[in-house]
């Protein structure tokens, strides 16, 4: 096979190699840049042999064999751009097993801190059930129920009691939010209600309020709160509830006849405003009545569709509960309530829900 043939066979290749192999080097491809330089020399090599057998250059050692040197030079050339690209391959390889290494790392340390926010939130969640009662009050003129479930680890509603042998005291809360902040607020009122003295709701939530407002705790950190009572029963199971407050939805009583009347604590979230003045409501109850107390976790449970529950279906259920239905019962029906609405959306606050039933003494 005579050059001549090898030429015109092996040219159109190496243009058509040397147009890819630029375009690579455009696009940053480093072994290209070898690949490029072989198809020039080999184009001058086979361009100049053509010329001398055309007469258009002298026979000369660099026309003669320049077909002969261009593939030499060629060979060198492709040569090396293998070995780089072999290099290439190489570093890409080091650099991947780097990254998955080093993703490797930083899955671990995410690992470990989510586990260690996971503990901290358990820590957190097991701390916040200890600030609730331990026990239900055990008097002989009512019957109580309490219930309480959380939209996150640590939620922001509060209830407690404190107990005489003829006399309830008991609170119920809503902090702003939920979560850890909110879980602060709890606990800070928790310690100001265990430590405050106080003969009515009023007094003890206007010394509250005044402790949350020296703590600081922000313009945004309130604590929505209602401290009730209920006076010791005369003679005929009738006793009297106080209440005082702010930020809580009403304080619902059903009659023993069925029909239910709302009791509106009228003040301000405590926390909000440090020397907020409070006023004590009242109402007197009597054997077989029902005190319903909730946080507004319920009338602002959402459906699939994100309407709200309210508060008028809250009044029509409890209108078709039964007479004499025990406090527990009660609780259970505003859970069943809830879960109706709600359906399979998770909740979206935390909702607390409390039953005094007035019972006549033995």
């Amino acid at each position: 096979i005579s050059w001549s043939l090898i030429t015109l066979i092996s040219l159109p290749i190496v243009i058509v190699t040397l147009w890819s192999q630029g375009a690579r080097m455009r696009q940053g491809y480093r072994p290209a840049r070898y690949l490029f330089t072989a198809s020039v020399a080999l184009i001058l090599g086979l361009t100049t042999f053509t010329l001398m057998t055309m007469g258009v250059l002298p026979a000369a050692v660099w026309t003669v064999y320049g077909g002969q040197i261009g593939w030499v030079v060629t060979s060198v050339l492709f040569s090396l751009g293998l070995a780089d690209r072999i290099k290439l391959l190489r570093e890409e390889k080091e650099y991947q097993q780097e990254q998955a290494l080093a993703a490797g790392v930083r899955a671990e340390r995410l690992a470990a801190a989510d586990a260690r926010k996971a503990d901290e939130l358990n820590a957190a969640r097991e701390l916040q059930h200890r600030l609730l009662p331990e026990m239900l009050p055990d008097l002989p003129f009512v019957e109580v129920a309490a219930w309480q479930r959380t939209a996150t680890e640590v939620g922001g509603d509060y209830y407690d009691f404190l107990e005489n042998p003829d006399s309830l005291l008991g609170v119920i809360g809503d902090a702003t939010g939920h979560g850890a902040s909110a879980g602060l607020v709890v606990a800070c009122t928790k310690a100001a209600f265990l430590a405050t003295a106080g003969d009515s709701p009023q007094q003890r939530i206007e010394h509250i309020n005044g402790v949350l407002g020296e703590l600081r705790l922000g313009s945004r950190n309130n604590m929505a709160l209602v401290i009730f009572s209920l006076d010791p029963p005369a003679g005929d199971g009738m006793t009297t509830l106080r209440a005082s407050g702010g930020g809580i939805p009403p304080i619902y009583v059903i009659r023993a006849d069925g029909s239910v009347d709302e009791l509106i604590p009228a003040g301000l979230p405590l926390g909000a405003v440090h020397s907020a003045s409070y006023r004590t409501t009242q109402l007197d109850l009597y054997p077989g009545d029902c005190v319903v107390l909730v946080t507004d976790g319920l009338p602002e449970r959402m459906d699939r569709t994100g309407q709200q529950l309210g508060y008028e279906p809250i009044v029509a259920h409890l209108r078709q509960q039964e007479s004499g239905m025990s406090a527990r019962a009660l609780v259970d029906s505003l859970i069943r309530l809830s879960d109706r609405w709600g359906g399979a959306q998770a909740i979206a606050d935390d909702e607390t829900f409390i039953v005094l039933r007035v019972i006549h003494p033995a």
